[in-house]
C-alpha cells in the first residue's frame, strides 16, 4: 500500500508540474484570461495526456465487434457464375437469380465486407440498426455469395463458430413472412437459406454489412 501510495504522490506531483508548465507557455503566448480560461484549457490538456479523454475517438458499439475482409465482385460475370463459384451444399430454392442484381457499368467492384459479431441475442431492428449506425449497408446477394466461396476456401474456422446472416432481401418464406438471408456451416455442409425476421437472433450470429473501396486502396485483397 505505501509504494502505491508513493507512486500515485509522484505522479500527481508531475502532472501539477505539468499543469505550471502548460500554463506558463499559455501566458508566454499572450493569450489572456478574458480570452481563455487557462484552467480549463489546462485540464483539458492534461486529461488528453492521462488518457482520460480520447477526442475524436471512435468508440466501439456495445455488444458489437467488427472484423472485415476486401473482395473484387466482378459484374461482367453470369448470374450461374457466383452461384456456381460459391459451391454451396443447399441453397433454400425461393433464393433465386432474380434476387441477384449485376451492373455492368461497375466492372470489377472493391467491396470492405464486415461481420459484426453480436455479443448477445438480438432483435431484427437491433441488427438493422447496428449496420445503419455503422454509416454502411446491408449485404446484397451477390456480396453474400462472393463472401460464400471466400469463407469455404481461406475461412472455414469462421463459419464453424457463427452465422452470417443479412437483412438486406427480405425473401418471402413458405409461410409469406420475410425473411433474412443466412450462411450458415451444418454438419459439413455450407447452406444459404432463408430465416423468419420474427424473434431474436442468437449471439452466435454476425451482422453482415459492406461498403465501397477505392479501386487506389492499397489494404489486402481476399480471393
Amino acid at each position: 500500500m505505501e509504494t502505491t501510495t508513493k507512486t500515485f504522490s509522484t505522479v500527481h506531483e508531475s502532472l501539477e508540474a505539468l499543469k505550471v508548465d502548460i500554463a506558463t507557455a499559455v501566458s508566454d503566448a499572450g493569450v489572456s484570461d478574458d480570452e481563455l480560461a487557462k484552467e480549463v484549457l489546462v485540464n483539458k490538456i492534461i486529461a488528453v495526456i492521462v488518457g482520460h479523454s480520447k477526442p475524436e475517438a471512435k468508440k466501439q458499439k456495445a455488444g458489437v465487434e467488427d472484423d472485415y475482409i476486401i473482395v473484387e465482385i466482378d459484374h461482367s460475370k453470369s448470374k450461374a457464375d457466383f452461384f456456381a463459384e460459391a459451391g454451396l451444399d443447399y441453397k433454400n430454392p425461393r433464393i433465386t437469380e432474380e434476387h441477384l442484381h449485376l451492373d455492368p457499368t461497375k466492372g470489377i467492384e472493391r467491396r470492405k465486407i464486415y461481420f459484426q459479431k453480436m455479443k448477445k441475442s438480438f432483435s431484427t431492428k437491433t441488427g438493422k440498426k447496428v449496420v445503419v449506425d455503422a454509416g454502411r449497408k446491408s449485404l446484397t446477394l451477390i456480396e453474400m455469395l462472393v463472401l460464400a466461396k471466400i469463407l469455404r476456401k481461406e475461412r472455414p474456422d469462421l463459419v464453424e463458430k457463427y452465422w452470417f446472416v443479412t437483412f438486406e432481401l427480405e425473401i418471402l418464406g413458405e409461410s409469406g413472412d420475410p425473411c433474412a438471408v443466412v450462411l450458415y456451416l451444418d454438419d459439413g455442409e455450407y447452406k444459404l437459406d432463408l430465416l423468419k425476421l420474427a424473434g431474436d437472433w442468437s449471439d452466435g450470429c454476425c451482422v453482415l454489412s459492406s461498403e465501397r473501396v477505392s479501386s487506389e486502396s492499397t489494404e489486402a485483397l481476399v480471393h
